[in-house]
């Protein structure tokens, strides 16, 4: 695990690693960016993003909208979000990372405004988006990224994190 604390992504960088975690960013990602996660993700590497409120959220807008996915740039407050409380689910997801009939858990107050059944049931589908991108794949997760769970003393969300690493077990 390699953590760059400066302001640009370089593709050099990046080819090294099997998969790159931007998680809640401070500031928009530039231009240049963009497009070398996108030649990233061409090649086959694998970008975990995550966002814990809208602001952030709307810090990816730019990178969601070069991949054809700005609809997931907008997200929702739960006004029924206590702090630690964790929703725990029976994922409606079946993909490289979550498994059908599986429960996991999030901690987020935010959720994806574009489905319309979000604001009424809780589902994995409401917390999470996963694209490919030529031979690459990008995950989007809002709230706690899921592996951390452990950090609000919650053991859940095990089998994800095992999953993930397999897609990306160098990561930057």
């Amino acid at each position: 695990l390699n953590i760059y604390r400066r302001p640009l992504l370089y593709l050099n960088d990046l080819k090294q690693h099997d998969g790159v975690a931007i998680l809640s960013p401070k500031i928009h990602l530039s231009e240049k960016e963009v497009e070398t996660l996108y030649s990233y993700l061409e090649q086959g590497g694998k970008v975990v993003l995550s966002a814990h409120d809208e602001d952030t959220l709307r810090r990816f807008g730019n990178f969601f909208f070069k991949i054809g996915a700005s609809q997931y740039a907008e997200s929702m407050e739960d006004e029924s979000f206590e702090n630690y409380k964790v929703e725990t689910m029976v994922s409606d997801v079946d993909d490289e990372v979550f498994r059908s009939g599986e429960m996991y858990s999030f901690y987020s107050k935010i959720y994806f405004s574009h489905r319309p059944t979000c604001g009424k049931t809780k589902e994995v589908s409401c917390y999470y988006y996963s694209q490919e991108v030529g031979k690459g794949l990008v995950f989007l997760f809002l709230g706690l990224p899921l592996n951390s769970n452990s950090l609000i003393n919650l053991d859940s969300n095990r089998f994800f994190a095992y999953r993930l690493a397999r897609h990306a077990p160098s990561l930057l």
